[in-house]
């Protein structure tokens, strides 16, 4: 199927329009009539190239999932009056360019897409509570970021070309950025942090926690990884901690209990063979 229709089809019942996997799918139909629309699923239509940016201004339009679409290369609308709270935009592969705003979006995820930079008018997205950049072009996060204040989850794993992180949300209470092998400091962590799991940061130099860091990881509650992040530099370990310092070889130790039981193991399966 490469297109649903042609004009304008006055849908007044539709509430839930799922594409998934129509591979030959080129082109959204108009969709500026059917004003009930809740869900938009375009899910693995691998062949979609464009976007009606009408389907954005939908007023009861509330999840779109246009994940998996590798033909696409951008997305944007000239509308500032979009509604919806939930955009999934994962393995959008060769998606470059993406410039939507919803002052309602508490969920968006750009994960394994070609975007570098986010739109200088984020800080919109004044609702926004989950980003997910996992293994994203990303090169730097807006300047403005913290002015996200219900932000609590960020997800920025495997973003190779980011070198630094601006100031965060007092909200955040999970950071993600493992192996994001150029990222060189993690400065001003929002008190509020409660996971903080950077591992194998091997270009990590500087860590810095507000004044509350030694109440923090004294907290079971917290969760501060920092697996082979060898190149910390010595006021960034003390700033840590014991708990973090003691993370940095967790791994190890645990790779080397594991090697332990896997002998033992051998061993009583030798003896009983002989």
């Amino acid at each position: 199927m490469e297109k649903l229709w042609d004009g304008l089809k006055n849908l007044v019942n539709l509430k839930e329009l799922d594409l998934m996997h129509s591979k030959k799918l080129k082109k959204m139909p108009d969709l500026s009539q059917p004003t009930n629309v809740e869900v938009l699923v375009l899910l693995g239509c691998s062949m979609l190239t464009s976007d009606d940016s009408s389907i954005f201004s939908l007023p009861k339009l509330e999840s779109i999932d246009i994940s998996g679409c590798k033909s696409l290369t951008l997305l944007t609308s000239n509308s500032y009056f979009c509604n919806f709270s939930y955009l999934n935009l994962d393995f959008s592969m060769n998606l470059r360019e993406f410039s939507l705003i919803s002052q309602n979006m508490k969920e968006l995820r750009l994960g394994f897409t070609k975007v570098k930079v986010l739109p200088s008018s984020f800080e919109c997205h004044s609702k926004l509570k989950s980003l997910h950049l996992t293994r994203s072009g990303i090169e730097m996060l807006p300047s403005s970021f913290n002015n996200l204040t219900q932000l609590q989850h960020l997800d920025i794993n495997n973003c190779n070309k980011l070198r630094t992180i601006p100031e965060l949300p007092p909200s955040l209470q999970t950071l993600e950025v493992s192996k994001c092998k150029s990222l060189k400091n993690l400065s001003n962590l929002p008190s509020s942090l409660k996971t903080l799991k950077a591992i194998e940061c091997k270009s990590l130099k500087t860590v810095s926690f507000p004044s509350t860091a030694d109440e923090q990881l004294t907290e079971n509650k917290k969760q501060f990884l920092f697996w082979n992040c060898r190149n910390l530099d010595e006021s960034s370990a003390e700033a840590i901690g014991l708990k973090a310092q003691m993370n940095l070889m967790e791994l190890e130790e645990y790779n080397s209990m594991m090697r332990e039981w896997w002998d033992k193991c051998d061993g009583r399966r030798g003896d009983n063979m002989g």
